[in-house]
């Protein structure tokens, strides 16, 4: 079965939060994506209703790469999550954790990482440390929400 970018889009939409803004949203994620090595997974952390992670997959299913997309988040993987990796073809793997320790003990090296948790700049700053130990060269990572911080 076929679908079509507009459709991704909605359903998308109706999952995240970003609303109407989500075809910015999703014009960054796919020019962040396109430059990083298909070799290595992805990594979205804080993924709630599934929205950005379907954004994620949509782009790897698009661009042939047929990768991982690892989602990260304190509650049970989104549905929706579930539902679209078999219909992408795109391998998700849930993990069930607050922040980014779980770096800690996981040896992975992640092309594309998308940090979406605790917007506390304490959080964000501890979370972008872990994760860089994390990441191949060449490879982006994007935060997200973290333009509320005083300092």
């Amino acid at each position: 079965m076929t679908y079509t970018y507009e459709e991704v889009l909605k359903i998308a939409g109706e999952h995240s939060d970003h609303g109407t803004r989500v075809t910015e949203f999703e014009g960054a994620l796919k020019d962040a994506l396109r430059y990083t090595d298909p070799k290595h997974p992805a990594l979205e952390i804080g993924n709630r209703d599934g929205g950005s992670a379907l954004l994620i997959m949509w782009h790897l299913y698009m661009e042939g790469r047929g990768r991982v997309l690892y989602t990260v988040d304190v509650n049970d993987e989104a549905k929706l999550i579930s539902e679209w990796a078999g219909k992408l073809h795109v391998t998700s793997t849930h993990m069930k954790s607050a922040q980014a320790d779980f770096v800690l003990n996981d040896r992975k090296e992640y092309g594309f990482i998308y940090l979406d948790a605790d917007h506390s700049q304490d959080s964000v700053s501890r979370d972008m440390k872990l994760l860089a130990l994390r990441m191949p060269k060449g490879a982006m990572m994007v935060v997200d929400d973290v333009n509320d911080w005083k300092e």
